[in-house]
């Protein structure tokens, strides 16, 4: 009993160092892989940043500095019509809600008249509110 009791605990000792062993390889192996995806994004980005260099010296060794200001004209008058576009845009919506706002306002639904009794009403109560203090105020002088 004690020899198969032995080769149990032998076999369940040895499946556990093999499992450990083999989770260490996938770590190590995940650890690799992260390590040369990084290393490849910054050969990826300093392959990027040489081209984009190049084409610059490129540019100002063929003389085509009018060309490069005539194209940043040309971006800056395209952003400068987006955006004019854009606040022509936003004005329209913000004048359609004033007109629309404005026709609600000048429409008569059913109980509106009871909203401005009951505004009134409060405006009232304020300017009797008030009063007393103002009174008081005279007096005092």
């Amino acid at each position: 009993m004690t020899s198969s009791q032995d080769s149990w605990r032998c076999s369940v000792f040895v499946t556990f160092i093999v499992s450990y062993a083999l989770l260490a390889l996938f770590g190590v192996l995940l650890f690799i892989h992260h390590r040369w995806q990084q290393n490849l994004e910054k050969r990826l980005l300093i392959e990027d940043y040489q081209q984009k260099a190049q084409r610059r010296s490129g540019s100002q060794r063929s003389g085509s500095s009018r060309q490069k200001s005539n194209d940043q004209h040309e971006s800056k008058q395209a952003l400068l019509n987006n955006t004019e576009e854009a606040t022509n845009e936003q004005l329209g919506v913000f004048m359609k809600s004033i007109g629309r706002q404005a026709s609600e306002a000048t429409a008569k639904p059913k109980g509106s008249e009871n909203h401005i009794n009951r505004s009134l009403a409060s405006q009232d109560m304020f300017t009797r509110s008030s009063q007393p203090e103002t009174q008081q105020l005279r007096s005092t002088e």
